[in-house]
């Protein structure tokens, strides 16, 4: 199984870029787009996906203080619903033990209910919803709490949209018939150059929305915290207002987290999220300058000020809601552990199951350590008891990039989380360059040999029939 390290991106201001901001200021903004960016898991291409815990951002916290942060921020919950852990109470899956567990290991706070009769009492009843401290709102999400939850007027379904339209033919690679023209700039100037000529936001009514995009700064550190001081965002919220910006695109800031992680194993730095960043905040500023009556005014304000609250993630039992959802999690977990453990002294059988005839099993099944074959595995232990599955790791540890004949690069053969520490190219033994050529079956490179790690299209030629009948070998690339 992959397992990705979390690592926070490193966000460094350019030198010479002339910033309007001062220098404690401008490191404070860093720091907090530093942290939003890091709050963001990376997302890999289905042609070398990996599995990824999309809390990998959260490794400092306790999974609580997650589970609070996401609910304040992101309006998410991480746990099941509350019908889930009454079925496994009336299941059996947990019982008073468990829950009497679980609220001891609850720290102490104005939610936590007081013995387990409480508790079970609030199991009863669904979340009543309460809205915890300290939230962090965007624009697009106090104009839809104007429009009554209209879809048809929403800003935030709409800037979505956009947005994600932009980013598929930015991020195109080679699918499009039409290439975006001002793809070779980077994220934040392209969007701002293709703003300039975009007449969809005007037509939905977001009027001056070309003219607030180009008065941006051309810097996108510069643009976000432009937009981040006209907005009036309180500074401890800062953090927490670009990471719910970027938790409205997550998927395109999943992908360009993953083009930031892998420029950074090859180390180099990739600012991309950071642009992306820059171009969903500067959506919100041109919605907020859209509207200046008084009814979005005065909800702006007060989520500012709810916003300058003080969150309290680390005190989780300080949520009524939060607080029981937790317990009844640990409950659950507590139970699951307690019948795997007498499964195990029982020698592993499962209830109902008859154990299999001794001698050899009907077959034997091997499976990737992986979270994606865990599934069929399982899958087939219970459909057929009498298979046997085992697990292997599919890397054994040696992380080469093979590089067929004809070809200057190749393809990394280890997992996507490493970089390849070696290079092998396939060759042909004592061939001279005519015999290279006719292996190759490409007329067009009679008299021509490239350079040695060049790129030329001659040497990605398809090798021909003749090549099937020589010998070859491998050998490190000098």
């Amino acid at each position: 199984m992959s397992i990705a390290l979390a690592v926070t991106p490193t966000i460094e201001a350019e030198a010479g870029t002339g910033s309007g901001i001062p220098g404690p200021d401008r490191a404070a903004l860093l720091a907090a787009i530093s942290t939003a960016c890091g709050r963001i898991a990376p997302l890999w291409p289905l042609k070398h996906f990996v599995a990824v815990n999309p809390f990998l951002g959260f490794s400092g916290q306790s999974f609580a203080a997650t589970c609070a942060t996401l609910r304040r921020v992101a309006r998410t919950d991480m746990l099941m619903p509350r019908s889930f852990y009454r079925k496994a109470l009336a299941d059996g899956e947990m019982d008073d033990r468990d829950l009497e567990a679980a609220l001891a290991a609850m720290p102490e706070g104005a939610g936590r209910p007081n013995d387990v009769q409480a508790l079970k009492q609030a199991l009863v009843r669904d979340p009543a919803g309460t809205r915890p401290r300290a939230v962090v709102a965007t624009v697009a999400e106090i104009l839809d709490t104007l429009a009554a939850g209209d879809r048809q007027a929403s800003r935030t379904s709409f800037m979505i949209d956009e947005i994600s339209k932009w980013c598929a033919a930015y991020f195109d690679e080679g699918q499009a018939n039409w290439r975006l023209p001002s793809r070779h700039l980077r994220p934040y100037p392209a969007w701002r150059a293709s703003m300039r000529h975009d007449r969809n936001p005007e037509a939905m009514g977001i009027r001056g929305f070309r003219k607030a995009v180009a008065g941006l700064p051309d810097d996108p550190v510069e643009a976000i915290a432009t937009v981040v001081g006209n907005l009036g965002i309180p500074t401890r919220a800062v953090p927490d207002y670009l990471h719910r910006a970027l938790f409205d695109i997550g998927g395109w800031a999943a992908y360009a987290r993953y083009l930031v992680w892998n420029s950074e194993l090859h180390g180099h730095q990739d600012d991309t999220l950071v642009h992306l960043l820059a171009i969903r905040v500067a959506w919100g500023y041109a919605l907020f300058l859209e509207r200046t009556d008084a009814a979005f005014t005065d909800a702006w304000r007060r989520a500012m000020d709810e916003a300058a609250i003080l969150p309290a993630d680390e005190r989780p039992g300080d949520d009524p809601d939060l607080a029981v959802d937790l317990i009844l999690q640990d409950a659950y977990e507590a139970g699951y552990e307690r019948r795997l453990l007498t499964r195990l002294a029982a020698g592993g059988t499962r209830a109902g199951q008859a154990c299999p005839p001794e001698g050899r099993r009907r077959l034997q099944a091997a499976f990737c350590i992986d979270v994606r074959s865990e599934v069929y595995r399982r899958a087939l232990e219970t459909a057929c008891p009498e298979a046997e599955t085992v697990g292997f790791a599919g890397f054994f540890g040696f992380p080469i990039e093979y590089v067929p004949i004809g070809r200057v690069t190749g393809g990394a053969q280890c997992p996507v989380l490493l970089k390849p520490a070696f290079v092998v190219c396939e060759a042909v033994k004592q061939a001279s360059e005519e015999e290279e050529t006719e292996i190759l079956g490409c007329a067009c490179c009679a008299g021509v040999r490239p350079r040695p790690g060049s790129r030329s299209r001659h040497r990605r030629c398809r090798p021909s029939p003749m090549w099937r009948r020589l010998a070859c070998c491998s050998a490190p690339r000098c």
